[in-house]
Formats: structure tokens, C-alpha cells, sequence
């Protein structure tokens, strides 16, 4: 109410005089309610102290503040314990906190006059306590059911893995006894099958000497009728001019004498390459110096067919030390360079190489013939097998060549092989291995000891 120029205001528990033209003092701010917003609960109703509540777990509040003026008064409010900032002016007199945890909390509101003046601020403190199944005693609760479940648990798991060890311990036992039995019945099989296989190698074996001695016996019996042939012949053609009669046919006769000749040596050779009957005279020689003998015997052939033999050594003037037989690997390198004249088409070109490192000597000859299919290479280097290409001026081939080729090679200690592309040629090669100065027959592969020449 008025008196004079001064208005009384009524607060809570006091009355406030204000005098205009004189300094006022901060006005306080007013909590009138504060309300669950769960429910109807009401723990304070703006007279008397305020009573700090105890909310259930997850409980929220409403708070209702007030001051001594009529219009324009705004609020701001905090909860100390969840917000570190006051909240905007608002001119809403109320303020919600909703499913708030656990915790102890103080809640801070403010007022301010429309002329901007701050009020006191109210507090009121409460606390929300925790559920039941988050208190102390639950929590005991809890650990003690989980021992309780742990212990059964690990009481059930021992059981079972007691139960499964002997299971697998007894099945374990079962299969190692079915192994062995069966362990038992295959070794019993596989020593029958080694003596039989044993009976069968000496049978072979035995077989395979009586082969070659009857191959060697009849081939050493047509040596002698073709060496007569080939004499026959040569008298012959001696004593008739190249256009008399019947010389081209005695031409011809001395050709197949002289070829099957070479079928022959070749077969006595290759028999006696696998018997073992076949040794090596071995002595320093050079390998390069050997091919330049080979390439030379191989010329007349190239130059009936008009072809081009390109002989080179790497290095040009270096050598090319080895330890071998000197008629065994001029007779290797004459059946490349002649392989490669018979497969190349007149007027070809062949290359012959000669290739030394710290390590090894090797040997390549190049062709310009058709190549060699997938199922040639399956076949070189094995007796008696004829490739696809056919020699190009209709010369003979036994099948042996290469197949003694690859054994010589071995006996003294190298490796022979081949690159081809079908179409473009072949390369065949082998290598030695570079002779050390230490080196003597003696420490040469076995194969390649001193002997006689078959």
C-alpha cells in the first residue's frame, strides 16, 4: 500500500518500504513453489523455511519463483551440481529439471526489475537418491549371486571338460589302435610289393643286359656286309665317271650304307652309355678351341645347303678352360651344329656360341628352322623319339642323337637343354663346368673316370 510518498511491499516474512529518490537496497528474490513433476508432491509452498527433500531415483522438480514488482521482472536460474552457467533472462517465473541422477543438488534462481537491478538470489538445496538396485546393499547383493554363478559355473565347466578330456583321450586311444592295425596291414603290403618289385628290377635287368648283348652282337654283325657295301661302292664310283650309268644309284647305295653305319655306331654307343660300358679319357682342354673343330667338320653339310654358319666366343679372345674328353664333346657339339644344319631351310642361317664365366663354359647353337611343339619337348633328349620337323634336304635321323647328347653331358658333369619358339628356331645348349687349377680326373663326376671308348 501507499503512505505518503513511500510503498509498503509484503514479503514472506517481512515488509518492504520504498521510498522514491532514495537509495535501494538489492530486493530478494522469492521461491513460492517448489513442486514434483511426478505427481502432486509438494515440498515447499513459498512460507517457512525451505526443507531439503530426498527425490527418487530419476525424480524431477518445478520451481516457482517471484519478486516485489509488478511487470517487466525477469528470471535466470542455475542447478549447482549439473549446470556451471546461469541461464539466460527469461521473463518465466518457473523452472524444470526433469529424470535427474543421483546426486546432491542446489538450485539458484534470480530476479531482476525492469530497470535492470539484480535481486538476491534464493537457493534451495535437495538431494535425489539412487535407485534401489544402484544402492550398497544391492550392489553386495549382486556380487555375492555372481560368486555364487561364477562358482557353479566353473564347477559345471570343469565337469564337462573332465568328461570331454576323457571322451577325446578315449577316441584318441581307438584311432591310434585302428592306425596301427592299419599301419601293420600296409607295411606287410609294401614288403610284398618291394620284393615284388625287386624280383621285377632283376627280371628287367636281366632282360635289359640280354638286350643289349643281342643288339650289340647284331650290330657288330651288320658292321662288317655295310663296311664292304661302303668300300664295294667306293671302288665303283672310282673307276666310273660322275655321267656314266648307274652312278647316281651306286651314289645312293653308299649314302644308305654310310647312314645305317651311323645308326649303328649310335645304337652300340647309346647301349653302351647304359650299361656303364662308356669312359671317359679326361684332360685339359679348352672349349672353344673344340668348337671351332666342330663347326669346321659341320661346313661341307651348310654349304651343300647354302647356309651361313656364324661362329663367335665370349670373350673374343678369352679361353675357355674345361676338363672332358675331347672326342666325346667334339662328338656332342657335331650333332647340335649337324641338328641344327639338317633342321634349317636352305640358305638359313645358324649361330654357334661359345660363353665362359667364373662359374661355367657353355655351348649354343642357334637355328633358323620351325621350332619345336610342346609335345617335342616332351620327347627331347629320350632314345628313339622323332620330333614333328622333318630334316629339310630329306637327311636321316635315328633318334639317338640328342638322347647321347644328354648323356654325355652328364658324365661330365654339366647340363644340357633347350629354348624354342614355334615358328622362330631353336637354341640348344649345354654347359661345363669352368676347370679349376686344383682339379683332377679323380674328383670328376662319377661316369667321367679314365676308360676305354666303346
Amino acid at each position: 500500500w501507499q503512505a505518503g510518498d513511500a510503498v509498503w511491499v509484503a514479503q514472506t516474512n517481512r515488509l518492504v518500504r520504498l521510498v522514491p529518490g532514495l537509495p535501494q537496497r538489492p530486493f530478494a528474490t522469492l521461491l513460492a513453489r517448489v513442486q514434483c513433476t511426478q505427481g502432486d508432491s509438494l515440498f515447499y509452498g513459498g512460507f517457512g523455511a525451505p526443507v531439503a527433500p530426498r527425490l527418487a531415483a530419476r525424480g524431477g522438480l518445478r520451481f516457482e519463483g517471484g519478486a516485489p514488482h509488478f511487470t517487466g521482472v525477469q528470471f535466470r536460474y542455475r542447478l549447482e551440481g549439473l549446470e556451471s552457467e546461469w541461464s539466460a533472462w527469461t521473463e518465466a517465473a518457473h523452472h524444470e529439471y526433469t529424470t535427474l541422477p543421483a546426486g546432491r543438488y542446489v538450485f539458484h534462481a534470480q530476479a531482476r526489475d525492469r530497470f535492470g537491478n539484480a535481486g538476491e538470489a534464493v537457493t534451495y538445496a535437495f538431494e535425489v537418491l539412487s535407485p534401489w538396485y544402484a544402492t550398497s546393499l544391492a550392489i553386495l547383493l549382486y556380487v555375492l549371486v555372481g560368486l555364487a554363478i561364477l562358482g557353479v559355473s566353473v564347477a559345471l565347466a570343469v565337469r564337462y571338460q573332465h568328461r570331454r578330456s576323457r571322451q577325446q583321450q578315449q577316441a584318441l586311444e581307438d584311432e591310434v589302435e585302428l592306425r596301427t592295425r592299419e599301419a601293420d596291414t600296409q607295411k606287410k603290403l609294401l614288403q610284398h610289393l618291394n620284393a615284388t618289385l625287386h624280383a621285377s628290377n632283376e627280371r628287367l635287368e636281366e632282360l635289359s643286359e640280354q638286350k643289349s648283348r643281342l643288339l650289340s652282337i647284331a650290330a657288330h654283325d651288320l658292321k662288317a656286309p655295310l663296311t664292304n657295301i661302303y668300300s664295294l661302292t667306293d671302288i665303283l664310283l672310282e673307276e666310273r665317271d660322275s655321267g656314266s650309268p648307274n652312278y647316281e644309284f651306286i651314289e645312293l647305295i653308299q649314302r644308305t650304307a654310310r647312314d645305317m653305319s651311323l645308326l649303328i655306331e649310335n645304337v652300340l654307343t647309346s647301349a653302351a652309355a647304359e650299361t656303364g660300358q662308356v669312359g671317359l679319357h679326361l684332360a685339359p682342354t679348352d672349349l672353344g678351341a673344340l668348337a671351332t673343330r666342330a663347326v669346321e667338320q659341320c661346313s661341307g653339310m651348310a654349304e651343300r645347303k647354302e647356309q651361313r654358319i656364324t661362329f663367335r666366343t665370349h670373350p673374343s679372345d678369352g679361353a675357355f678352360p674345361v676338363m672332358g674328353d675331347e672326342l666325346r664333346l667334339i662328338e656332342v657339339m657335331t650333332n647340335l651344329v649337324s641338328n641344327a644344319v639338317k633342321y634349317s631351310p636352305l640358305e638359313g642361317a645358324i649361330a654357334v656360341d661359345v660363353v665362359c664365366d667364373a662359374d661355367r663354359a657353355c655351348f649354343f647353337v642357334t637355328d633358323s628352322g620351325p621350332g619345336l611343339t610342346e609335345e617335342d619337348r616332351g620327347k627331347l633328349f629320350q632314345p628313339f623319339q622323332r620330333l614333328s620337323a622333318q630334316p629339310t634336304s630329306g637327311e636321316s635321323s635315328s633318334g639317338l642323337g640328342l638322347y647321347i647328347v644328354r648323356q654325355y653331358v652328364e658324365m661330365h658333369g654339366g647340363v644340357v637343354g633347350v629354348e624354342s619358339t614355334q615358328g622362330e628356331g631353336s637354341t640348344f645348349w649345354f654347359c661345363l663346368p669352368v676347370l679349376d687349377v686344383g682339379l683332377t680326373p679323380d674328383a670328376m663326376p662319377v661316369g667321367a673316370e679314365s676308360g676305354s671308348r666303346a
